[in-house]
């Protein structure tokens, strides 16, 4: 489409203001939508920015006109450049669906640095790369398909050279086995038997040398020369016991995994139970604290419940009472409890009756003793099904432990009877799944000796099948049947025997049916030669048929009938070929034509068709009119034909293997679908499509077999909620009928058993509701009977204290009728009767009133003062009180129990008490023996020390502080007597050092002097003594080294003045002899010039080079002096030198030595160290150097370790020790010093 403006505006409708405007140029309705939140923000723009903006726009619609004329190159230049984002865009979009996508991208890359905020630019920018991206894995796709195609073309034409190589070797084979002799086979045979004898004799060799895998395959190379059952049986055994072998090696292996496995699951075990005990402690822990402080709490509460409560009965507020005494015996249940609660019960009954009946107090003692009755006969019964519950609970406990799951569950089911609580099914659900899992291992090991057994069949039924299927020559069946049954027995010799041969003969059966072929194609091409050449020799092409016939001939060089015809045909050619260049022309034309024929052949046998029919048209150009090549390019075109129908068929069942693959799928997709909504109709009906499209498809038969484990699984939960519906059913009807007998309890039970069964029906929880609430409305009438029959009885009870009170007060017995309506109002505080019975006794003898009234006020003061005191903990003031309450009342029973309470527990006070006192003491006395025993640690008196610290163990055995204190004492005594002895041995050694110190100063042996001294120093640190003794010695030391280097050089000096002296008399000796060779010579020369007339010129002559040769040789002497002085000098130098070098060295040796014996004496060890293996560089291998580097490095390690220890580090301090043991593994000191680190490690 062409360009379009589109255009916004925002006006105020009402005042007709227009607030802004906005405004686009866009190509098509999809750039429109990319432009929309531009547009947008255009319309919003204040006036001056939308100013700016339409400036830059119309500057860019005028760089766009101008780019328009210009050419191509100048526009693309000027572009790279530009900042005009519309115009960079519209150019990158016709650039790019112009196909200059690299220049497009560029382009859209600068817009995009430009606006990278911008949509359109983004979306242009990702839509040409992607197209970029996808033309380069086209093009990357196409040469890769071009290089592979040049591939298949080389193979092709290596392929092609092959089979005609492979056909010239097969025709050239066939001549030469036409023509081998007899005898020629018969050598080849023998050379088979000696091959088939040492490829038998190496196969056993190698079996008895354990290689299996070698001796199988040399036995199989045997059996490729010659069959024979002993052979047979012989590679069967070698292929067992190398599978044993590799079943051996394999199970190694996985064994060593296992074990490093287990290894590991071990170590990864005990750190978690290691974690978890840690866990359970810490929760045990928890638990037990939370115990107590909740039973700290209960307490609490109970005691303040029961005070309340026992305030609230002498107020008579029943209701209050029993319901702080219910509370009370939640928290705890005693029997004080249960007497108040039943007092609280009575006394509310009572009170209820007497109000609304005041003349039945008779009815109320019969309904309180009715129900005394009920109430002892429930609590009976209750005892007895505590018990039978109890008993069937042990029992099953015993029957699961001894694994009797059936006993046991008949046995949790009778406690459930009794009490269906948490513990009974919970126990039943373990036993049930333990029978199930209990069954399922039985069924589990029978389906394991039936699996077994049906193995065994089926090894026995395969052998029998195979084993006859190879006598019957029936090879495939035999080498599967065999093949499966070595699967389940993989070392049965018979069975290997069997489909060795089997697979032998199955392998010599292919080669006879392929060389059966191939002699079949043979004898056709022959014949296809020989029909060719006798039909050109008929239509009288001679040439082709020689060729022919020659081919033919070549096939079959004995057959007479291609003989004779190639015969004929050479004749019959010869005469009209008579010529030379005729004869060598028709050479030529055969050799090409053979070449072709052959090259179609190959061809043919490769399946190249289309090469074959180009060689055996170039054959046909050849020789025009062959019927060979003809023949030939007929059965390439049919068997093109045939190839190509083998291609479509191949195609055709491709299309439709594919689409039932996806049918398949399909179905598959299907069914897991409806497998997961749980639809197991939809999902069976397509794994039955699936199954009839493809039966042996591993995912079809997967999903086959969910779907029969889900069906299984459905019919089970089917069953299993019709057996639930079943048993909830059961249970309503036993809740109804138990409902209907009035048994709410068991009417409750299976009511709350059904609706677990049943958590949903609505129905099942109203029943259950009812249930409990008219079992808690027959329970609150039964409490309130209970408590009116009670109430009833005690109202008669008061009536006839008062009655005997009464009598009393007529016989003037005025204490016995205090006493009496004294208890009568403990019983009945309010009863109006004992009110007035005590007016009466008060009016009869005011007197005895006023007493009887301070009596019970005394006792009830004096039982509320004792159970204060009891509160308080004061219990001899307790027992004070009730001892009062008794006096005042003597045999009271009340303060009688209370008392005997208080006395106990002021018994187990006192005991307490006590212990604490014996403790105190004996923690005073441990206190006072560790402090006796430290002050004595601290005098170094170490024995007394022990002595203390052993008698506080006795106090307190296994105390860790007084255990370290005594272990530190026995040390410190035992390092004691070590230091004692050390001392004397330092002392012994200090005497011995100094004088070997003296005597080797007396014998000028300094280095030994400083050796002894250094020792002498070590032995007693600090000696004076020891040390003027070393300082003497280093001092003789230095200056014997000194005397010793001045010896050097004045030797040296002498020496080489002795040399220089003798090469100077040597050389004046030479000068000497040079001078009188220098007079013989003028000597002779004079002689010779007065004797020159009597002498011939020849003597002259002679004696001038005598004395010439004279004079070169004492030349040559007074160089040679000259050279020996030289060398004297430089040898008297070297001389020196090295004397001089040889001292300084070993004055610097001595001078190190020195600082190592005086840092060793001053314990600097590092600074010994360093010193004496200086020393060692400047003189390897001297043996004080080495001594006194041993010595400095012990010292060192003895040291450091002291420290250590000194430090409680004790596991540094034994590793120190160590170290000091591998410079002397035999110091006794070393030895002790590492024993008491280790004792003294945690």
């Amino acid at each position: 489409t062409a360009i379009f403006v589109v255009t916004t505006h925002l006006v105020d409708a009402e005042c007709g203001y227009e607030y802004g405007w906005g405004s686009v140029h866009v190509q098509s309705p999809f750039e429109l939508r990319l432009r929309l939140s531009e547009l947008a923000g255009q319309t919003l723009l204040d006036p001056a920015e939308r100013q700016r903006r339409q400036q830059e726009a119309e500057f860019a619609e005028r760089e766009r006109r101008r780019f328009a004329e210009l050419a191509e190159a100048d526009r693309l230049r000027a572009l790279q450049e530009s900042q005009n984002v519309p115009l960079l865009v519209l150019e990158a979009q016709r650039l790019g669906d112009g196909g200059n996508l690299s220049i497009s991208i560029e382009l859209l890359g600068r817009a995009r640095r430009l606006r990278p905020d911008n949509i359109e630019v983004s979306v242009l920018f990702n839509r040409f790369n992607d197209r970029n991206r996808r033309r380069e894995w086209e093009g990357d796709h196409n040469r890769d398909w071009e290089r592979r195609q040049a591939v298949v073309a080389v193979a092709q034409q290596q392929q092609l050279a092959l089979a005609r190589a492979a056909e010239e070797a097969r025709l050239f084979a066939a001549q030469q086995a036409a023509v081998r002799e007899a005898g020629d086979a018969q050598v080849l045979e023998q050379q088979r038997q000696q091959a088939f004898l040492q490829l038998q004799a190496q196969a056993q060799l190698a079996s008895q040398q354990q290689q299996f895998n070698q001796s199988v395959q040399l036995y199989q190379s045997a059996l490729a020369l010659r069959q024979t059952d002993g052979l047979y049986q012989a590679l069967a055994q070698a292929q067992a016991r190398a599978a044993d072998a590799e079943r051996q090696l394999a199970a190694s292996a996985a064994a060593q995994q296992a074990a490093a496995l287990q290894q590991q699951r071990d170590a990864d075990l005990a750190n978690a139970r290691q974690q978890l005990l840690e866990d359970r402690r810490n929760l045990e822990a928890r638990d037990q604290a939370d115990r107590a402080a909740r039973a700290a709490r209960d307490q609490a509460l109970y005691q303040r419940m029961l005070d309340d409560a026992q305030r609230q009965l002498a107020n008579e507020q029943y209701d209050a009472a029993i319901s702080a005494l219910q509370t009370a015996r939640q928290m705890r249940r005693t029997d004080e409890v249960d007497r108040l609660l039943s007092q609280a019960l009575v006394e509310q009954a009572r009170a209820t009756a007497l109000k609304t009946n005041p003349a039945g107090r008779a009815d109320l003692e019969r309904q309180l003793a009715d129900e005394r009755a009920r109430r002892e006969k429930a609590e009976a019964e209750a005892a007895r099904n505590r018990d039978l519950y109890e008993t069937s609970l042990k029992l099953a406990q015993k029957a699961f432990a001894a694994k009797d799951y059936g006993v046991a569950e008949a046995k949790y089911e009778e406690a459930g009877k009794v009490y269906n609580t948490d513990v009974v099914l919970t126990s039943l659900r373990t036993v049930r799944a333990a029978k199930a899992e209990d069954g399922a291992a039985v069924a589990a090991a029978q389906a394991a000796r039936d699996a077994e057994a049906k193995k065994a069949a089926d090894f026995q039924r395969l052998s029998d099948v195979g084993v006859t299927a190879l006598e019957q020559k029936q090879y495939d069946r035999a080498v599967k049947m065999l093949g499966e049954a070595n699967q389940i027995k993989p070392d049965d010799v018979k069975v290997l025997t069997a489909l060795s041969k089997a697979n032998h003969e199955q392998a010599d059966a292919t080669i006879r049916v392929k060389r059966d072929a191939e002699a079949a194609q043979q004898e056709t091409g022959f014949h296809q030669f020989l029909d060719g050449g006798k039909a050109n020799l008929a239509a009288k092409h001679y040439d082709a048929a020689v060729v022919s016939l020659k081919e033919a001939v070549r096939m079959k060089p004995a057959d007479k009938e291609a003989i004779a015809a190639l015969q004929a045909a050479a004749t019959a050619h010869a005469e009209i070929a008579k010529t030379e260049e005729q004869q060598a022309q028709a050479k030529i034309t055969a050799d090409a034509y053979q070449k072709q024929m052959i090259d179609g052949r190959a061809a043919m046998a490769a399946k190249q068709y289309d090469a074959a029919a180009a060689s055996f048209g170039e054959a046909q150009k050849l020789l025009p009119g062959d019927a060979s090549s003809g023949e030939f390019m007929k059965q390439v075109a049919s068997a093109k034909a045939a190839a190509a129908a083998i291609v479509a068929e191949a195609a055709r069942k491709r299309a439709n293997d594919q689409q039932r693959t996806a049918a398949v799928q399909n179905a598959l997709a299907q069914s897991r679908a409806a497998m997961a909504a749980r639809d197991l109709e939809a999902a069976g009906k397509a794994v039955t499509s699936a199954v009839e499209k493809a039966p042996n498809d591993p995912e079809v038969k997967k999903s086959l077999a969910d779907l029969q484990t889900a069906l299984t699984a459905k019919k089970a939960e089917e069953a299993a909620m019709q057996q639930r519906a079943a048993h909830t059913q059961a249970l309503k009807k036993k809740g109804a009928d138990a409902q209907t007998a009035q048994r709410y309890d068991e009417a409750v039970q299976a009511f709350a058993e059904a609706s677990q069964l049943a958590p949903t029906d609505v129905g099942l929880k109203d029943s259950l509701n009812k249930a409990q609430k008219v079992r808690a409305d027959v329970q609150a009438v039964a409490d309130q009977s209970a408590a009116k029959k009670t109430a009833e009885a005690r109202a008669a009870q008061v009536g006839q204290i008062v009655a005997d009170a009464r009598r009393a007060l007529a016989k003037t017995d005025y204490d016995e009728a205090g006493k009496l309506l004294l208890d009568a109002r403990r019983l009945a505080p309010n009863d109006p009767d004992v009110v007035k019975a005590q007016d009466d006794l008060a009016k009869a003898s005011k007197e005895t009133s006023d007493k009887i009234k301070k009596q019970h006020d005394d006792y009830t003061l004096a039982m509320g003062a004792g159970k204060a005191a009891v509160r308080k903990g004061d219990y001899q003031g307790a027992i004070n009180s009730y001892t009062e309450a008794l006096r005042i009342l003597p045999g009271d029973k009340e303060a009688v129990t209370a008392l005997q309470g208080a006395q106990q527990v002021k018994a187990a006070a006192d005991a307490g008490a006590a212990r604490m006192a014996e403790e105190g003491k004996r923690r005073g006395d441990f206190t006072k023996l560790m402090t006796q025993g430290q002050t004595a640690m601290s005098a170094k008196q170490y024995a007394a020390a022990t002595v203390a610290f052993t008698e506080a163990l006795k106090l307190q055995p296994n105390d860790p502080t007084a255990t370290r204190a005594q272990r530190d004492s026995n040390q410190a005594a035992a390092d004691a007597v070590r230091t004692e002895a050390d001392r004397k041995k330092r002392e012994a050694a200090y005497a011995d050092a100094m004088k070997a110190g003296r005597a080797a100063i007396a014998a000028h042996k300094y280095a030994d002097a400083v050796m002894a001294f250094t020792g002498a120093a070590n032995a007693l640190p600090g000696d004076k003594d020891a040390a003027a003794g070393l300082r003497e010695a280093q001092a003789a030391t230095d200056a014997d080294a000194k005397m010793k280097l001045e010896q050097a050089k004045r030797q040296a000096d002498a020496d080489a003045k002795g040399k220089a002296d003798e090469a100077k008399r040597q050389a004046d000796a030479a000068h000497l002899a040079a001078a009188q060779a220098a007079q013989a010579k003028a000597a002779a020369a004079d002689k010779m010039k007065r004797d020159a007339d009597n002498a011939a010129a020849a003597d002259a002559a002679r004696k001038i080079a005598e004395a010439k040769r004279q004079a070169e040789v004492a030349k040559s002497k007074a160089a040679e002096a000259e050279k020996m002085k030289r060398d004297a000098d430089n040898a008297a130098a070297a001389d020196t030198a090295r004397k001089t070098a040889e001292a300084k060295r070993q004055a610097e040796v001595a001078s190190l030595m020195t600082q190592g014996q005086t840092a060793l004496t001053g314990k600097k060890y590092d600074d010994a160290i360093k010193a004496y293996s200086a020393a060692l560089q400047l003189q390897p291998g001297d043996a004080k150097a080495a001594a006194g580097l041993h010595s400095a490095q012990f010292s060192q390690h003895m040291a450091q370790g002291q420290a250590l220890g000194a430090a409680k580090k004790f596991a540094d301090a034994a590793k120190e020790y160590d170290a000091a043991l591998t410079v002397f593994p035999d110091n006794p000191d070393a030895k002790a010093a590492l024993k008491r680190a280790k004792a003294n490690m945690p």
